[in-house]
């Protein structure tokens, strides 16, 4: 609960001093980079695989786990800002390097197509340990990849199972 409270805090503190304005916050546009005054303490990274951007945020040491998150938006919406006030609240908390990425949208992409982007960017990953993460549309996305997938060291977390979300069945 620690970690919505901040986020919501931080959210309302930038909204209220003019330094970010809501229209910015949600914006769907296009796949961005979070703003500076976000992740001053983060160190942020972009590079590309195949040809879509992928937001690399750490603190100053570097481990062999690895977060990808997946953001939510329904399969339309490309990332917000109000996304990156979340995940760069979890990367202070939880020191782990976590890796945003631009995965392909509907209508432009078939879900397939944005299923095979995320699995073949795991499978070029050298890490002991992978979390997949997600908001919405990607938290479900992240559950059935870790399901289906069945990577070395990405195994879906048993105890949470909530009936009908199981991508096995």
């Amino acid at each position: 609960m620690s970690l919505l409270n901040e986020c919501l805090k931080q959210s309302l503190s930038l909204f209220f001093n003019k330094k970010i304005y809501l229209s910015e916050t949600f914006s769907n546009q296009n796949f961005s980079r979070p703003l500076s005054l976000m992740t001053h303490s983060l160190k942020e990274e972009v590079f590309y695989f195949k040809e879509r951007q992928i937001v690399k945020l750490s603190k100053e040491k570097s481990s062999d786990i690895v977060m990808i998150y997946l953001h939510g938006g329904a399969y339309v919406f490309n990332i917000s800002q109000a996304h990156y006030l979340l995940i760069t609240q979890l990367v202070k908390e939880t020191e782990i390097d976590t890796h945003v990425l631009d995965y392909p949208l509907a209508p432009n992409a078939h879900g397939y197509t944005a299923f095979d982007y995320v699995c073949s960017y795991i499978e070029s990953l050298n890490y002991s340990k992978i979390i997949l993460i997600g908001d919405s549309a990607g938290a479900g996305s992240a559950r059935v990849r870790a399901q289906r997938h069945r990577l070395p060291g990405l195994r879906p977390h048993h105890q949470h199972h909530l009936p009908g979300t199981d991508a096995a069945d």
